[in-house]
């Protein structure tokens, strides 16, 4: 396989290759290409794998994609491509469960509604060929308003953000998840409710912590 976009998540068929016992695996990794100038953004510049490398099994038919869409209205609407067991969270409180379906919706009376001051999240499971796959979910509606404000559930809200890039003093681009909770319990001290990724997919981590500690994301 190839890859030459080296912030954005890269998957390699690897059954065929491989065989019973110990097995190698090898990266060659090269200095520049097409990719460099197109990433050539205002950041100091690293060579090398910066992202999680792992070996992945998963069972035969699981789940490939799924969408999530989740109001202000409480109503949840779960769409995957293979047919799954779902059941909704609030906290360890089981809301609702859908068996074996592919597209469900769940209704929550009253939701608590997420936003930047109060990031509150439900979890949603979703069980397939004997895999459960977790996700959090905040239930909130984005619009704006005729005034040209930004309303999150109905209410105006002024961004006040900044630039984010993976950087660490030691290891350059490779950031533990510990330091980017750090970056962001920062930011929340100082009174930042916005973060712009700066042109590259961010660590799949770091837009989990965002969620979980009440950013507003621009991607």
């Amino acid at each position: 396989g190839y890859t030459q976009g080296s912030h954005l998540q890269a998957e390699f068929e690897l059954t065929d290759a491989l065989q019973d016992g110990t097995n190698t695996l090898r990266i060659m990794v090269r200095k520049w290409c097409s990719g460099s100038y197109l990433e050539d953004q205002d950041f100091f510049r690293y060579h090398g794998i910066f992202r999680d490398v792992y070996l992945l099994q998963r069972p035969p038919h699981h789940i490939r994609d799924f969408d999530i869409k989740a109001g202000a209205d409480g109503i949840l609407h779960v769409k995957t491509d293979q047919q799954a067991d779902m059941r909704l969270y609030d906290g360890d409180i089981l809301l609702e469960e859908k068996k074996s379906c592919g597209d469900a919706e769940f209704v929550v009376l009253n939701p608590t509604l997420w936003n930047a001051e109060k990031p509150y999240l439900y979890t949603l499971e979703l069980t397939c060929a004997g895999e459960v796959i977790t996700q959090k979910i905040g239930f909130r509606d984005i619009a704006i308003s005729d005034r040209y404000e930004l309303l999150i559930n109905g209410q105006s809200v002024k961004l006040k953000g900044v630039n984010h890039h993976d950087s660490t003093p030691d290891a350059g681009w490779c950031m533990t998840v510990e330091q980017q909770k750090q970056d962001l319990l920062l930011m929340k001290q100082i009174g930042i409710n916005c973060i712009r990724t700066s042109h590259y997919p961010p660590a799949p981590e770091f837009l989990d912590l965002c969620d979980e500690l009440g950013f507003y994301v621009i991607l």
